[in-house]
């Protein structure tokens, strides 16, 4: 059996999402997007309200410096997730903003809902924020974790 074990970073940005009420984004307005600072550039939160949108406006991104850690804390949307090594690319890397887009084609996706965390590495292109059966408000928080050497470690169990 192996036992995933995270990071100091991953783990501080648990933390952080551990420690928020959950109904704190309750009162936000449709539109509503916060970034908070954790631990500087290396770990930080954007909090978000938004409508998720219909499969037909999809498209990956990803991210070479940052893990994101989702956090779903009302709402329901869909995320597909592919190996960005195997993506077209629409609009280049954007240093600044660690992003880069690439065109979406049916993959592998998941729903998210409220109490859900998914964790997503550089080499996960993601294609978040989408519409399960139709469009619903959905009040997430993203928390940034530069990547670190040890991000996560597997263990064997004895």
């Amino acid at each position: 059996m192996q036992q995933v074990e995270f990071g100091p970073a991953i783990t501080a940005g648990i933390k952080y999402l551990k420690n928020l009420d959950a109904g704190f984004l309750a009162d936000k307005p449709l539109g509503y997007s916060a970034k908070t600072e954790i631990r500087g550039r290396d770990i930080f939160a954007t909090h978000q309200v938004y409508e998720t949108k219909p499969l037909r406006l999809a498209c990956y991104e990803s991210h070479r410096n940052y893990i994101d850690l989702q956090y779903i804390w009302e709402g329901t949307e869909l995320i597909a997730v592919s190996s960005s090594a195997k993506l077209t690319t629409i609009v280049p890397y954007d240093k600044e903003k660690d992003i880069e887009f690439f065109k979406y084609f049916p993959s592998t996706s998941f729903a998210m809902g409220p109490g859900m965390l998914a964790i997503l590495f550089p080499s996960d292109a993601h294609a978040p924020c989408l519409s399960v059966k139709k469009p619903q408000i959905v009040r997430k928080t993203v928390v940034k974790v530069r990547v670190e050497e040890k991000a996560i470690q597997i263990r064997r169990k004895p």
